[in-house]
This record gives C-alpha cells, sequence and structure tokens, in this order.
C-alpha cells in the first residue's frame, strides 16, 4: 500500500511528526504516487510502503501493531473531531480545545512524543486560532488523522462540505471537470445476487453521476 504524493505533500508542509510513523522513507525521503499514475517512477521499490512489522523491524507500527489488533469503528480523535466541528457551529462550547485534543489523540495513537504537539500546533497551517475557516481546518485535520483509519469517513466529509476541489484529480479521469468525482459507490456482487429485485429498482447506477437519495 502506497499514499498518494497530494498526501504525503500536506503531511510534508505541517512537518507533521506522524508521516514517519505512517510511511517507510526511500533513499531518506517520503514518496508518494500521484493519483491515477502508471509511470514506471512510481514502483513499489521508488515509493514509501506503509509502514507494518514487516517494515519496522519486527516491531508493531503506529497504525498496522499486530495481525490481531482491534478494528476502530470509531476513535477518540473522531469523536474529539466531531464535537469540535459540532462546536464551532455552535452547538456546543469549546472548540478550539477539542480541536487541540483531538490531534493529541491522534498523536498518542500513531506513537508519536506529546512533546511534539506544541511546535506541531504552533504552525499557522495546523494553529486553530489562526486559520480563516476553521471548519476547514478541523476538516484537514481530522483527514490526516483518520488516513488509513476511516478513509470513507474522510471522504464523506470533503463531499460534504464541498471540499472536493481542493483534492487533486486522478490522471486517468475521463474529464477535466473538478466536479467529475464518485458520487456513490454501486452495489458489491453480492446484493446483486441476493437482492436483485430492490437492486433493479434502482435503476442503472453510474457512479460518477448517479446521486443517493440525500445527495441534492
Amino acid at each position: 500500500m502506497r499514499p498518494t504524493a497530494y498526501l504525503v505533500q500536506q503531511y510534508k508542509e505541517r512537518n507533521d511528526p506522524r508521516l514517519p510513523k505512517l510511511y517507510r522513507s526511500v533513499a531518506g525521503d517520503y514518496v508518494g504516487v500521484p493519483l491515477g499514475a502508471t509511470s514506471a517512477d512510481f514502483t513499489m521499490a521508488k515509493t514509501s510502503a506503509l509502514l507494518g512489522p514487516n517494515e519496522n523491524g519486527n516491531q508493531p507500527a503506529a497504525l498496522l501493531k499486530s495481525a490481531q489488533q482491534p478494528s476502530v469503528l470509531l476513535s477518540s480523535f473522531e469523536s474529539l473531531f466531531l464535537q469540535a466541528e459540532a462546536a464551532e457551529r455552535g452547538w456546543l462550547t469549546g472548540a478550539q480545545m477539542l480541536y487541540e485534543e483531538a490531534i493529541k489523540e491522534s498523536f498518542r495513537y500513531m506513537q508519536v512524543p506529546a512533546t511534539e504537539f506544541t511546535a506541531y500546533n504552533a504552525q499557522p497551517s495546523v494553529n486553530f486560532a489562526l486559520a480563516p475557516d476553521k471548519i476547514e481546518r478541523i476538516i484537514e485535520q481530522k483527514w490526516l488523522a483518520l488516513n488509513s483509519i476511516s478513509s470513507i469517513e474522510a471522504w464523506n466529509d470533503f463531499r460534504r462540505l464541498n471540499y472536493l476541489s481542493r483534492l487533486p484529480q486522478s490522471l486517468q479521469s475521463p474529464s477535466a471537470d473538478p466536479d467529475f468525482r464518485p458520487r456513490r459507490l454501486t452495489y458489491r456482487q453480492s446484493e446483486v445476487y441476493t437482492n436483485s429485485d430492490e437492486v433493479a429498482k434502482q435503476g442503472a447506477i453510474d457512479p460518477f453521476r448517479s446521486r443517493v437519495f440525500w445527495n441534492k
């Protein structure tokens, strides 16, 4: 498994201490793959692998700790980011505190020393008080924290808040339209085989153009 070049760039721009906890360096650098790239410049040997025990000297890694580790259904840091967003919308109090605690919890889970937080949080690209758009700042950090843990939640955040234009298109995208992105998942074959009557009622589904009922 390899990260996208865009994701690696976002960690680098923030001097994010989670980057070396997530991926193995290649010749002293962290190298991702441009989304949709097929070039020989981005082979497995030339790009950064997701760290597991095999890539970490047979020691537990920050994300892939063991073959028997529990699945994460809702992490403490995802809960805190959700609360931070709710607070910023006026439904709770303490948005900045919740945001900062969420990052600290992510650091703890990723085995980043707690002492790293102060310097990280002081950066204008991270600091909540300095953010021109505080909801966007929360979602950025939530995305970085949920990487390879709950990516579908991060994707849904970008969709529901209309931040998709911030993400690069796949190099294999058939359209230059920045809004030409997957809108929904198709039904898996087991559903087609066992519940075909109900699936048929949905009609033809184009994952790039069809919308689910709530996506107006």
